[in-house]
């Protein structure tokens, strides 16, 4: 969290340049934002950095979660779009899903920019995200190293978030390199961590060799696989690298794992930048179509850098 509140000030500083003045008439623009929940500390993060924007900028910030529902999702942009939003911020809970809801916006005229998990059909104004590939090779090549290039591999996976599948299509390619690596399953998991903790003890039970897990989905599917291989017994066999650097991870990397490195991402930057670019697009200026942020890894050598 120190991080983020370094960031809080350092891109208030760099971003001060963009000017909400669209309206014609003088009016304040308004956008609207629709997360995928508020449980995820990301999030939260994240939503921190588009209300900082927005006071930088005199923007009206409007905030609404689909909690995790598709459908609640699609309702919260269509209420956007009726109630005359300038723009729309979307992180879809389903990349697929919501694409009626932005082709709607896009009829409108209103921007739709997508942050964190972009959208795979209608037309968006710019895409705000971390690295997640390149997160992605940072983590297998961690575990590639501590596994000396042998063992079996399993990733909390979802491929119907496009930031989660990018993190572990790049780790799947990253690790062909290793042919003594096997990744066993890639199995779909939402972010609920006792969903991910009972995913993780199945595979344990399947796979009694098992040697590492890459948390893609990130937050608490990395501590629901933590918690599963801690009941286990297995804290020194199974080694995880989590997404996302929350808190309780980091704690655990403190404390010798299982968690053993944590791939870090600014979510309060990606907020920041996604509210810039829709007033961007409302402004009629140049917009970045994708903004792909930094993404470290954080090992127990490495904590003094968050």
């Amino acid at each position: 969290m120190r991080a983020y509140l370094i960031a809080l000030l350092a891109l208030s500083l760099t971003f001060g340049t963009v000017h909400a003045n669209a309206a014609e008439d003088g009016k304040r623009l308004s956008v609207g934002f629709s997360v995928g929940n508020t449980v995820e500390p990301f999030f939260k993060v994240m939503e921190e950095g588009i209300r900082k924007a927005g006071e930088d900028l005199n923007v009206e910030i409007l905030v609404a979660s689909s909690e995790a529902d598709v459908a609640r999702q699609i309702n919260n942009c269509e209420d956007y779009i009726t109630n005359q939003v300038d723009a729309i911020i979307l992180t879809p809970i389903d990349s697929t899903g919501v694409v009626p809801a932005v082709r709607h916006a896009n009829r409108e005229g209103i921007p739709v920019v997508t942050a964190d998990i972009t959208v795979s059909g209608g037309d968006i104004a710019s895409f705000v995200s971390a690295d997640n590939a390149e997160g992605g090779r940072l983590a297998a090549g961690f575990i590639a190293e501590r596994l000396n290039g042998k063992g079996e591999v399993f990733i909390l996976d979802d491929q119907k978030i496009t930031s989660v599948s990018q993190r572990s299509d790049a780790f799947v390619e990253e690790l062909q390199k290793y042919p003594g690596i096997v990744v066993v399953e890639r199995t779909n998991v939402g972010f609920a961590r006792d969903v991910c903790m009972k995913a993780t003890e199945d595979l344990i039970l399947t796979y009694p060799d098992l040697s590492a897990i890459f948390a893609a989905q990130g937050g608490d599917a990395g501590l629901g696989a933590a918690a599963a291989v801690m009941a286990a017994g297995k804290s020194k066999d199974i080694l995880i690298v989590n997404f996302d650097c929350e808190d309780e991870s980091i704690n655990l990397i403190k404390k010798g794992g299982p968690i053993m490195a944590d791939v870090y991402q600014n979510p309060f930057e990606i907020g920041y930048k996604a509210l810039e670019q829709a007033v961007r697009a409302v402004n009629g200026e140049t917009v970045q179509p994708v903004i792909s942020t930094e993404v470290k890894l954080i090992t127990i050598d490495s904590l003094d850098s968050l």
